[in-house]
């Protein structure tokens, strides 16, 4: 990617290897480039001011001393740094809203902390107020989406072992299959849960590249069913 429209300059990767080699004025000149943009990402998706700048400042540190040596510039084209940046910037800032939920937690005392997990625990909640409306509502519309492609029967069992604890030989006796086909039927039914899930949260934010592991860890913080919990 040039530096600008119509004024040629070095490419992202270009940039990038001169940052890892310790080129104090390549990293300014991807600071120019993405800054904002990744700061307009946070801030339009709940981010306070001061979290997004933050993050950003934790984001370009760890870039420069270790991150940059990560990133593969053919991976996604063009475009492939502008989503690398957003995704560890969405990482970092999940992660910062995390410890700030845990240190919350840490300072209720014991019966307290399940209702400010569910948002009963004042105006914000463990669960971060506005700083986690839109993964919540993006971990809602994903889930939803591998509702649909994993299909009811699948759901239904799903809900049976993951949330009610039942164990594969008792579902065997409800559906009356073996316990061998069980243990296929939930292997094979996993993956077009979790696949449509990540497809449509590609769909709705195509520079943002969060994980299995990120659904997994936001839906625990908002008390959200989530199953499968793991894509295995």
């Amino acid at each position: 990617m040039p530096s600008s429209p119509g004024s040629p300059g070095p490419t992202d990767a270009v940039l990038v290897q001169r940052a890892v080699e310790g080129d104090d004025a390549a990293v300014r000149e991807l600071q120019s480039r993405y800054h904002r943009l990744v700061f307009s990402f946070l801030r339009k998706r709940g981010a306070s001011e001061d979290d997004a700048e933050e993050v950003l400042a934790t984001v370009w540190a760890d870039c420069v001393q270790r991150k940059f040596k990560q990133w593969d510039a053919g991976e996604e084209g063009a475009d492939s740094l502008r989503g690398w940046l957003v995704t560890i910037a969405v990482r970092t800032f999940l992660d910062r809203v995390r410890q700030r939920e845990r240190q919350r937690e840490e300072s209720l005392p014991p019966d307290e902390v399940l209702d400010a997990r569910l948002g009963g625990g004042g105006d914000e909640g463990v669960a971060g107020g506005a700083d986690r409306k839109f993964f919540r509502s993006l971990l809602r519309a994903c889930a939803e989406a591998g509702q649909r492609a994993a299909g009811p029967e699948a759901m239904a069992i799903f809900k049976l072992v993951y949330l009610d604890g039942c164990t594969q030989a008792e579902i065997a006796r409800m559906w009356g299959w073996t316990g061998v086909r069980v243990s296929r039927f939930l292997a094979s039914a996993k993956k077009p849960f979790v696949d449509a899930m990540l497809a449509e949260q590609r769909r709705r934010e195509p520079d943002l590249r969060i994980t299995w592991e990120d659904f997994v860890a936001i839906a625990a913080q908002e008390g959200i069913p989530l199953f499968p919990d793991k894509p295995d």
